[in-house]
């Protein structure tokens, strides 16, 4: 089978822009090129960007995917999301982006037909970027730009463990949420340094009503958000639940997310005897600030990495928080002003710290407008859109 024909029947990957180039170098018209827009082209179509996300559920990595989402509508582009149903669906829906139920298997090699079949849907759509939500994708999206010879952008989501950021011949851009991930993407991840981009979280931070007041007569609620794997450290947060039933104090928990280990997580509530006060679940919702707000005190207990998308969004509506003291709480949390730290993985600190805040009342809600003032005079919201609309632009292929 010759190469021609190997390509036309899909098993071979399409020619590269450089392989068409003329007799003097120049591209051909209808050539893709990545870049700013030249000023001597005369036409730009509408650039189309598919999203690889692993499922809607209710996590930082979904809501920083709808963000993204406005920021594509606002630059102009036609979106697409490729993705596993889950509780945020209907959130997505709204957006207006196009939804594609389908298999996103990784490592590729494991299940080879349903990579095959997903590459199928890829073909068919023919983006011209991929933009990789989370780096848990990062195998099956080099397979894919390779095979289907599409550039791509990967998100880190967590502290990286395994070198799975190597960079490949189409990867434009590794987009980190924090200061504090660039040395373990280098170190652990064997990342390419120069395509290394911070994009910090930038959650709406728009509320619906005000928060609760912890001085009143309705039963205090404590609350965590997020994807449950092992990371999460919801474990820590039953078993702080555990030691305030015990005190005797009267408390309600609920845990909004959904992942991996959340039968494991119910196990261990009723191990613990919480049960009856202590609840995991993930409804379908399209208002998730107005939950949020349900909240009387936020706790973060993230083991390792990054506290989050939704972290940093109960903090931005003034919600009084707790951090676990991992590096990017550190890099904007200030202890006692707008939010309090325990040590991560430390169930009695995390009891004595809930029951630090519910006995100041006033000292909590102080310390939750301090959050909220620093949110908004950040304007992170703001520079989270403008700074993906500008890598967007950067990169923006143009018809010549």
């Amino acid at each position: 089978m010759d190469q021609g024909h190997a390509r036309a029947v899909g098993l071979a990957p399409a020619p590269l822009a450089h392989e068409a180039r003329g007799a003097r170098g120049d591209p051909p018209r209808g050539t893709l090129i990545l870049g700013k827009v030249r000023p001597d082209v005369g036409h730009c179509r509408v650039v189309h960007v598919v999203y690889l996300h692993p499922a809607l559920v209710c996590s930082g990595t979904t809501e920083r995917l709808l963000a993204s989402l406005g920021a594509a509508r606002e630059a102009g582009l036609r979106a697409t999301v490729l993705s596993r149903p889950g509780s945020r669906t209907l959130a997505l829906q709204q957006t207006g982006a196009e939804l594609l139920h389908v298999e996103l298997p990784e490592p590729a090699w494991r299940e080879p037909f349903a990579a095959w079949r997903t590459r199928s849907v890829v073909r068919r759509l023919a983006p011209d970027l991929l933009h990789v939500t989370d780096d848990r994708l990062a195998g099956l999206a080099a397979a894919l730009s390779a095979s289907l010879r599409i550039p791509y952008l990967l998100e880190v989501a967590r502290q990286v463990r395994k070198p799975t950021l190597r960079s490949h011949g189409l990867l434009r851009a590794i987009l980190l949420p924090c200061p504090t991930f660039v040395e373990r993407a280098v170190n652990r991840g064997r990342a390419d340094r120069t395509l290394l981009r911070v994009l910090e979280n930038g959650p709406s931070i728009e509320r619906p009503w005000e928060p609760h007041d912890l001085d009143n007569e309705r039963l205090p609620c404590i609350g965590a958000l997020g994807y449950l794997d092992e990371d999460h450290g919801t474990q820590t947060l039953i078993d702080a639940a555990q030691l305030l039933r015990a005190r005797g104090r009267h408390l309600r928990f609920v845990v909004l997310g959904e992942g991996p280990r959340d039968e494991a997580l119910r196990r261990r509530v009723r191990e613990k005897g919480v049960h009856d006060t202590f609840t995991i679940a993930a409804p379908a919702m399209t208002d998730l600030a107005g939950l949020m707000l349900e909240l009387d005190l936020h706790a973060s207990c993230t083991l390792e990495g990054g506290a989050g998308w939704l972290a940093d969004r109960a903090l931005g509506l003034g919600i009084p928080s707790i951090f676990s003291a991992v590096s990017s709480s550190l890099h904007q949390i200030t202890d006692e002003r707008n939010a309090l730290l325990y040590e991560p993985g430390n169930a009695p600190e995390l009891a004595e710290r809930i029951a630090a805040v519910l006995d100041d009342p006033d000292g909590a809600s102080e310390m939750g407008l301090r959050a909220r003032t620093a949110a908004l005079e950040a304007r992170r919201t703001q520079a989270y859109r403008r700074a993906l609309t500008e890598l967007y632009e950067e990169l923006r292929p143009a018809v010549v």
